[in-house]
């Protein structure tokens, strides 16, 4: 697991990617772009897969 700031100095948008080393995603690479609003902990993160991936909880759209 790897966690990327494109902005340094926006610690609340970030991407993450996970490679996971067993299951149905074994050896897949699956990044994910999140955002956390000032509202936080009241609103929650705002989390998007960047690519097509068939997941009961995660929609066509990544999210």
């Amino acid at each position: 697991m790897r966690t990327e700031f494109p902005d340094p100095d926006d610690t609340l948008n970030f991407t993450l990617t996970i490679e996971p080393d067993e299951g149905m995603y074994k050896d897949g690479t699956f990044n994910f772009s999140i955002a956390i609003n000032q509202n936080f902990p009241h609103d929650a993160p705002k989390v998007k897969c960047k690519q097509k991936i068939y997941h009961p909880n995660i929609d066509l759209e990544g999210n």
